[in-house]
């Protein structure tokens, strides 16, 4: 997404854009998606600057949470590109599961100022004491030292020349973003509560949130529309026709995420003559 002018909106660029003027001419919306659209965009661009000012330096770091599937990884990722970032240069991004001592040596990576670490997705992290020790550590500003304890177990990546030991600490003066589908507040008493205590203290909170399937499509429009998410697969027509088909399908899906738009738009580049019946499938199984 281009960056806003002078006293301009997000939704004035969304609902002012001919192509979705265009779309939103189909009798198969309702007048109130546009309502829902504006909300969408007022949320989006707040966020928007949330992610700007993080990388910018605003904040050493940040946790975002939110249900699975609204956005918050693919913002983060356009606001990287909007500051010209480069992945493994600038940033690296953990997926799925890891373990601390992955995290360690990822943070090590990333720790000249400047760099920012995203962890995405890695719940397991958020359940492992040695590991909130190490991110209470990397992202405390005051004294940003990371630690592992050698003794019990030494650290060691592998390179084009072998194994090599890590530090046994080493000081982070880079930025870390975790995205996480899991509430922060997971564990409530014992040690665990209170390492997640210090860790949210550290770190600046934000929230995604979307309490409906009209809100997630809504979510879905703006970015398929605005931030080119299926442009890879689908022409101009074939977005028109992946929205108005997701949007009557909406009473009967039980929860509505962008990988949905993503899978369906595959469906519609192998059969494009044919897809509807698979798309229906996809839906069904939300």
């Amino acid at each position: 997404m281009k960056l806003l002018k002078r006293g301009e909106t997000l939704a004035h660029r969304v609902l002012d854009d001919p192509a979705v003027r265009q779309i939103l001419r189909s009798t198969v919306f309702k007048p109130s998606l546009k309502v829902q659209l504006d909300r969408v965009c007022e949320d989006n661009q707040l966020f928007g600057a949330f992610c700007d000012g993080l990388i910018r330096g605003t904040h050493k770091a940040a946790i975002i949470t939110g249900d699975p599937g609204i956005g918050k990884s693919h913002q983060v990722r356009a606001a990287l590109k909007r500051a010209g970032l480069q992945e493994h240069t600038n940033f690296r991004v953990m997926r799925g599961m890891s373990s601390a001592g992955g995290l360690y040596a990822c943070l090590m990576a990333m720790s000249a100022p400047g760099q920012i670490l995203v962890i995405d997705d890695c719940d397991t992290l958020l359940k492992d004491e040695t590991a909130l020790n190490i991110l209470k550590g990397a992202t405390d500003r005051k004294d940003p030292v990371v630690r592992w304890d050698s003794l019990r177990n030494n650290l060691k990546v592998r390179g084009q020349e072998g194994y090599t030991a890590l530090p046994d600490h080493f000081r982070f003066d880079g930025q870390v973003i975790i995205i996480t589908n899991v509430g922060i507040d997971g564990h409530r008493k014992g040690r665990m509560a209170d390492h997640f205590r210090a860790l949210k203290d550290r770190c600046a909170m934000y929230e995604i949130s979307a309490n409906s399937n009209v809100e997630r499509f809504s979510r879905m429009f703006v970015a398929i529309t605005q931030d080119q998410l299926v442009r890879e697969w689908l022409t101009d027509k074939q977005e028109a026709q992946l929205l108005e088909f997701i949007y009557r399908k909406l009473p009967n899906v039980k929860r509505l995420s962008l990988r949905t738009a993503e899978m369906i738009a595959r469906e519609i580049k192998l059969t494009p003559d044919t897809w509807e019946k698979m798309a229906e499938r996809h839906l069904q199984c939300r």
